[in-house]
């Protein structure tokens, strides 16, 4: 962000940036794939970055750079950031029939939501987009006001179905008035029924929630439902 290394610069006698577009260190090139892992071009260097969602694709940016600075080849780090695991429901990709769940149910705050939504928006041309919101956790006295504005940014989002729990429930409500594509419960369980009937056989569903909330619940009902 440009304002830590504003703050940076009035602290260290050296400041290195890196980017997608601009920086110490940019992409020549980069572009989401369809599954939605980047491929970007970095002095000449082609480099996969498994991880999905461009904000990762800067993650890999900032461990270019400092791979980089500590002298290692750029071939080395590139084939590393190519070899990374996929971490479990961090935007894991996962076909059930002919739909796409992006389960990333692991954890949830404001900008990785937000973040969420772009990748869906990037990446769902000619599928249904659905996204099923869980509360964000430990978010402190700002909890309510935090859910209303991530809920205003998937209502105002690619998604042709919002679905709320917890927190999102109340907040969804609140901002979505009688917005047809909302559909709100208590929790992932209690969800299903009223999400089923709204789902098409090519939909791209996300799951974004806290951890607590467990809406990978959500997912053996969803693969059960496109066995059908």
């Amino acid at each position: 962000q440009p304002e830590i290394a504003a703050a940076g610069r009035e602290l260290a006698e050296r400041i290195a940036v890196a980017g997608l577009d601009d920086g110490d260190l940019r992409a020549g090139r980069w572009a989401l794939e369809p599954d939605g892992t980047t491929r970007l071009v970095v002095d000449g260097t082609e480099v996969h970055v498994p991880l999905r969602g461009a904000h990762n694709a800067r993650n890999a940016m900032l461990a270019l750079l400092v791979a980089r600075e500590l002298e290692v080849p750029l071939a080395s780090a590139a084939a590393g950031i190519g070899r990374m695991p996929a971490p479990s429901m961090r935007m894991a990709w996962e076909h059930v029939g002919e739909a796409v769940v992006i389960n990333d149910a692991y954890n949830a705050n404001p900008p990785s939501m937000r973040a969420a939504f772009d990748l869906v928006a990037a990446v769902g041309d000619g599928r249904q987009r659905v996204a099923v919101l869980g509360t964000m956790l430990e978010l402190g006295p700002e909890t309510a006001r935090l859910h209303r504005e991530v809920a205003r940014d998937a209502l105002a989002g690619p998604f042709d179905v919002v679905a709320g729990v917890g927190l999102f429930a109340e907040a969804l409500g609140a901002e979505g008035g009688d917005d047809l594509r909302v559909v709100t419960a208590d929790d992932a369980e209690a969800l299903w029924p009223l999400l089923e009937p709204r789902l098409r056989p090519d939909s791209m569903i996300l799951l974004k929630g806290s951890r607590g909330m467990r809406l990978e619940r959500l997912v053996p009902h969803l693969t059960a439902w496109a066995a059908r």
